[in-house]
């Protein structure tokens, strides 16, 4: 069926590509309004603008895929206690119940998943910048600073959205499920507590923009390695001090274990000294040059 499905899709993505224009689709483009809104006139807006739709699929993502795992949060002690294995993995995610192991493990899947909007979203600078659309803006009254710093709030604040639909998908389809919806707000709480990774992603790609452009892709790879070590760690048996390298590893692992500030505090202010290593390398060096 599957092969099927999808001859029938390339057939039609065929035919429908003989008929178009080359350059334009079957449908016309609607012409836009005859005056901008006033938001785009500063530069917070025009990056709002041009980062929403990305925002929305991401969230949209990470909505389905938090009401997933709600959605198996009440069975997981029957399911997963027949599985040793499996327990054993869980285990690792603190001392709590096999419930609450669960969900902390899921939002830390779920936060290196929307740590892909949050790269994206800091990398548009570089983006922007290479495709000759930032010196339209820059020879505006806007400042490097300026221009850079309305891409990175859509990135710090789309990085906290995502995690509260994230809890907030979860714990809502939980309660829904069968479990207690009194757990929302712990659920949410457990999420959040993945803000300062992603912001040292976020961070750590504008360095590379300000610093080291054209290797600026580099951020990706290192979040790939992540991802491996968020997923497989335990089950391909990398070394601890490897998956402690990980700054989604090192957050308390809620709402499994108990909450402590100190690596919270650290890793937002590596990922506030890697910003500002990124936001004073690009006040530096030329714009739009392939360094």
């Amino acid at each position: 069926m599957l092969v099927a499905v999808t001859l029938l899709l390339v057939a039609a993505a065929a035919a429908l590509a003989a008929r178009r224009d080359l350059g334009a689709g079957l449908v016309a483009s609607r012409p836009g309004r005859p005056s901008a809104a006033p938001s785009l006139g500063h530069p917070l807006g025009l990056a709002v603008r041009l980062q929403r739709a990305s925002l929305l699929g991401w969230g949209a993502g990470i909505l389905v895929t938090g009401i997933a795992y709600g959605w198996i949060g009440p069975t997981v002690d029957a399911f997963i206690g027949q599985n040793k294995a499996l327990a054993d993995v869980l285990a690792g995610a603190g001392g709590g119940s096999l419930t609450d192991s669960y969900f902390a493990a899921s939002f830390r899947i779920m936060a290196l998943l929307a740590t892909g909007f949050a790269l994206q979203s800091a990398l548009r600078v570089r983006s922007e910048e290479t495709s000759m659309r930032a010196e339209s803006v820059l020879a505006t009254p806007v400042s490097r600073w300026g221009f850079a710093a309305s891409h990175l709030t859509v990135a710090f604040t789309g990085s906290v959205i995502l995690l509260a639909v994230a809890g907030l998908a979860t714990g809502l389809t939980y309660g829904v499920a069968g479990g207690s919806i009194q757990s929302v707000p712990r659920l949410v709480g457990s999420a959040l507590v993945y803000a300062p990774p992603m912001w040292l992603m976020v961070g750590l790609a504008i360095a590379l923009v300000g610093l080291l452009p054209r290797w600026a892709g580099v951020s990706w790879a290192i979040l790939a390695a992540f991802v491996v070590v968020g997923f497989l760690g335990t089950t391909l048996h990398i070394p601890g001090w490897v998956q402690d390298l990980s700054p989604f590893q090192r957050v308390p692992q809620l709402p499994a274990a108990s909450l402590t500030l100190l690596p919270l505090v650290v890793i937002s202010a590596v990922a506030a000294g890697f910003t500002l290593a990124g936001l004073g390398g690009l006040r530096r060096r030329d714009i739009g040059r392939m360094l």
